[in-house]
């Protein structure tokens, strides 16, 4: 609903909030992907990162979330190789 009311801070809190009670619900509609999704959308790549790290910890086999996690580092200059090889993996 807060997502929808577009208040975006309010959303990233209650997506944290989530995440941090139920780390391993994994999809689409997990606490980490919504979180991703909001901080995205607040131009907040650090917290996406940090998001979509989380979801690829619980969702080893989301693809589609390690390739996002993969263009959002190499987007924002990271190339540093113990924060790039668990993406890989």
């Amino acid at each position: 609903r807060l997502r929808r009311e577009e208040d975006l801070d309010g959303a990233a809190a209650a997506f944290r909030k989530a995440a941090a009670l139920v780390p391993i619900v994994t999809g689409e509609d997990s606490a980490y992907s919504l979180l991703a999704e909001v901080e995205l959308q607040r131009r907040n790549n650090a917290a996406a990162i940090q998001a979509l790290k989380g979801l690829v910890t619980n969702d080893f086999n989301n693809v589609t979330a390690a390739r996002r996690l993969a263009e959002l580092l190499r987007d924002t200059g990271v190339d540093d190789p113990a924060q790039l090889e668990p993406v890989y993996q």
